[in-house]
């Protein structure tokens, strides 16, 4: 573009005498001072440049610094991920993408404070469950409750069928106190995805909110249940079979 106007403002000097549209132009140029067509077309000029670096070479430079911080985090270098994140969102701070990773690396490195005004700037700019599902967790962390309870429903409101938020809204239940809840919410992943490879440890924990609820047989059927899924050497199979063994105990001794 720069070049273009460049060469037209050239061709203005040469235009042709018996061209009448360029004996008009000819006519209007001389009456321009020479100093005011160079000044307006360094000021042309320059708008150009400033507009080229906004929309082209900054963009271009954030996503190079976005890749790179994917990249740290996958090498589990997460200062330096959040650095890469940070940079990339100071030369494109309307991308909601890049806000996304830069406040979940802050969320990572439990800075919540940063996290959580990024994590909200990022709203406006995307809209993607996972921001809402992580401004969840942090309110849960900081135990506003409330807060996290609206971030996560939110989040169910773009995709019912997330597994993942329905186990933190029922866990943030958990904490609460509040087992009725806790058990509709995984109890609704059970139901979006019936085989999916971790239904043992949703087992399990429904197995522990019953026996919270003073339902030791409810709470064994859950137990047992997640015993037959749980993988061959997981860790959580001792924990279980600890579990069934108590209720077992229990109700030999009543």
């Amino acid at each position: 573009m720069i070049v273009g106007l460049t060469i037209a403002f050239a061709e203005d000097y040469n235009v042709l005498e018996n061209s009448v549209n360029n004996k008009m132009i000819k006519k209007i140029n001389l009456s321009i001072h020479p100093k005011i067509k160079i000044v307006f077309f360094l000021v042309l000029s320059i708008a150009m440049i400033l507009l080229i670096d906004w929309l082209v070479i900054k963009p271009y430079i954030a996503e190079i610094y976005y890749i790179k911080g994917i990249v740290n985090n996958e090498k589990g270098s997460y200062i330096d991920a959040a650095s890469n994140f940070e940079f990339a969102a100071q030369l494109a701070p309307y991308n909601g993408r890049i806000l996304h990773a830069s406040g979940t690396s802050y969320f990572n490195l439990m800075i919540y404070d940063k996290a959580e005004e990024v994590l909200q700037r990022t709203k406006k700019y995307i809209v993607d469950v996972n921001t809402y599902n992580n401004l969840g967790l942090l309110y849960s962390r900081l135990k506003k409750y409330l807060n996290a309870e609206e971030e996560f429903k939110q989040a169910i409101y773009l995709n019912p069928k997330l597994d993942k938020v329905y186990y933190d809204l029922g866990y943030l239940y958990f904490i609460q106190g509040k087992y009725d809840d806790t058990i509709d919410q995984w109890n609704k992943i059970l139901e979006i995805n019936p085989h999916f490879p971790n239904k043992y440890i949703v087992l399990n924990n429904l197995g522990i909110v019953y026996k919270k609820k003073q339902m030791p047989d409810k709470a064994l059927e859950y137990f047992l249940k997640a015993l037959q899924l749980a993988p061959e050497g997981s860790p959580i199979i001792e924990e279980i079979e600890k579990e069934i063994y108590k209720i077992y105990k229990s109700n030999l001794s009543n």
